[in-house]
This record gives C-alpha cells, structure tokens and sequence, in this order.
C-alpha cells in the first residue's frame, strides 16, 4: 500500500521546504471487520434516581454548569464523529439514542451487550463508540502585580495591575464495543485535556473580563478530546514538512525553482544528473533530494535507501535526521498496512 501526499512549497532560512501530506497509523488496532462505527453521547447522568439533581449540585458547588458540560460533550462527539470520517478506514453514523451514564458520575459499567448489538444492528453498524463520562473543572485566579509605565510628562511611576487566569480541565472516557465479537476493543478512561488562559487588565475585574467564558474553554477542550480519541482508533492524515537542498550546483538551484513551480518530474531528471558527481557534497545532496522526491511519489523503501546514501556523502545531521525520519516512516506504513488489511497490530 502507497501512501498518498500532497505537497506544497514553503521558502524558509536558507533550505526551502515543502509540505507533505501523509497517512498515519492509529494506535489502537481495530479488527477490519469494523467498518462501520455508531457514536453515541452517553456522559449525561440518568433522569431517575437523583442523578441530574446529584450533577447539578455539584455542579453549585464547583461552579460547573451543567448546561455547558452537556454542550460541551456534543462538541466532543462531534470532533470524534468528524475524524472518524476524516479517515479512509471508517465510515461513520450519528444515531439519536438515548443513553444514560452514572449517577455519580465517572465511568459507568459497561453497557450490556443486547443492548449494543440492537443499537447497532438498527443503525446498520459494526461497532458502538460510547461518550461515557464527561467532566469539567474551570477556576479564576486573579494576582495583582507592578508595572513601571512613563506619564506624558517623562516620568516613571509605578502602577498596579491585573494578570487573571482560568485553569480549565476537561475529562473523558471512551469505549468501543465490538458488536459482532462481543468484545470492548479500546477503553480510555480519565483522559483529561487542559489548558490556562491569561489576560491582564488595569483592574481586577477588567482582566476578569478579558478572560474567554468558561463555556468557551469547556467546548474547546472537549473538541481537542474528541479530536484526539478519533486519532487514536482511526488513521489519520497529518502534515509534515520537510526541506531540500536548492543551492550548491546551478542544476540544484535550477531544480529548486522547478519544485517550487510543482515541476518535480524535470527537478528529479536534474538531481538525477548529479547523483555520481564527483564532488561528495554535490551528490549528496542530489541524491537526498531524490529521496524526497521518491517520499513523495509513496516508495518509502527506495527514499530510504536513497537517503542512507546521501547519509554516506553528507554525513551532516540534516541527513542523519531525515534517515532516522524515513525508518519511522517505513515503520509506521507497516503498521498501517495491518491496520487497514487486518492482520493485526
């Protein structure tokens, strides 16, 4: 299997670069049987028992909100839902089940399995991906400290102000149910994503204000979390940058100006030319660059030996580097090569 890259041309310091697009593996194996994924929200504490008068009085006592964690949650499932599509390996629904989590909240007990099999044989699904628990935690702190400003006049005064910050935590926990095998595939739990924001102002409450929401710090953490969990079960695509050699020889620099212009077929015959030069450095470079340029056509395994030569004559750490890259690469392609046919991780 080949990887698929785009590339685009950035000029930065004295190498130029390019952007790449590549496929990386998740780091959860899941069985090729699952193609088809049901997500389902079920952080939201049940109706009966106290649950929702349990929340929401912790919720007074923490200054949570519940109405923010529940908005929040929908945005944590819908970053999920969107990297699972994102990714060649799934296909993704977005069934309207209602399911309720636990009363004290964290994880609850695993969901039973007549119930996993009839969700996901009424949704047409392999596998039922659970939101089980959704927790947030946001506080403000407000310090005040000096700072030494000039008046209009040319004098140096002394003035007090505000430097106020919102710590904000927020933590989830997934399972993935196999609903063919009967088994839970992947289980995180307590996963917490958090973050602090800062803002000064000239009065307590002025840096107070210049603070974003708690609402607005909840949502954009859950979505850094949903984010990542889809990451985690599915291949996804990143971007990479990775630089070449433009200067040293008028054929590389000729070849430069080629890639920038998206000609790599005509930059490649150039640095081709060069490959047996009979000054080290100069085919050295020709041939790392080839070994991007076979990177970038999806032979890992002919960049990488290119590579390794061009190791031999450059022996820089630029070249060590992008060796030391590509074994990472092959690597990673094999593992995404089993995750995509299914045989194991």
């Amino acid at each position: 299997m080949r990887s698929l890259s785009a590339f685009s041309v950035l000029v930065t310091g004295c190498m130029p670069s390019v952007h790449l697009q590549v496929l990386e593996p998740a780091d959860v194996f899941v069985p090729t049987h699952i193609e088809r994924i049901a997500v389902v929200d079920r952080s939201a504490p049940p109706d009966d028992g106290g649950g929702r008068l349990l929340a929401a009085a912790e919720g007074l006592l923490t200054g949570e909100n519940i109405l923010e964690d529940r908005e929040a949650a929908e945005r944590a499932i819908q970053a999920v839902v969107s990297g699972l599509a994102a990714s060649p390996r799934f296909e993704v629904t977005r069934p309207a089940v209602p399911l309720a989590g636990s009363v004290a909240g964290g994880m609850p007990e695993p969901l039973r399995w007549k119930r996993v099999k009839k969700i996901c044989r009424q949704v047409d699904a392999d596998a039922l991906l659970l939101l089980e628990a959704f927790d947030s935690d946001s506080w403000v702190t407000v310090e005040p400290y000096p700072e030494t400003i000039t008046t209009e006049a040319g004098k140096e005064v002394t003035v007090v102000r505000h430097a106020a910050e919102r710590e904000t935590d927020v933590t989830v926990g997934w399972r993935l149910y196999d609903a063919e095998q009967g088994v839970i595939v992947d289980q995180q739990q307590d996963d917490t994503t958090s973050n602090t924001w800062r803002h000064e102002g000239d009065t307590e409450q002025g840096a107070r204000d210049a603070l974003p929401s708690q609402g607005e710090t909840v949502e954009d953490l859950a979505e850094e979390a949903g984010e990542r969990y889809a990451r985690r079960i599915a291949p996804g695509w990143v971007t990479v940058t990775r630089r070449y050699y433009a200067k040293g020889h008028p054929k590389l620099e000729e070849s430069g100006d080629l890639v920038r212009d998206g000609r790599w077929k005509k930059a490649s015959k150039n640095w081709r030319s060069l490959k047996d030069h009979e000054d080290p450095k100069v085919r050295g470079r020709a041939r790392y660059n080839l070994a991007l340029a076979l990177e970038r056509a999806g032979n890992l395994d002919g960049a990488l030996a290119m590579a390794q030569v061009a190791d031999t004559d450059l022996g820089n750490r630029k070249s060590r580097a992008y060796v030391v890259l590509l074994e990472r690469r092959v690597e990673d392609q094999e593992r995404l090569d089993r995750q995509m046919s299914g045989t194991g991780s």
